[in-house]
């Protein structure tokens, strides 16, 4: 998620995984792409959701 105003980027795991630390250099990679008239400085950090480390699984059957 990026938000113009407040010049944050929320990344968001869900799962809690090993994933975030290649989401967090993707997410710092794609704020230099950002058109012009956009802020240049972003800070990316992680999303904190209030409903905690999702621990079920969607693999039905396997």
């Amino acid at each position: 998620m990026l938000d113009l105003e407040t010049t944050d980027i929320c990344i968001y795991d869900p799962m809690g995984s090993s994933y975030i630390i290649r989401v967090r250099a993707l997410a710092e990679k794609l704020a230099t792409c950002l058109p012009d008239y956009t802020p240049r400085k972003y800070r990316v950090q992680p999303y904190q959701s209030d409903l905690g480390v999702q621990v079920d699984s969607y693999n039905c059957g396997v």
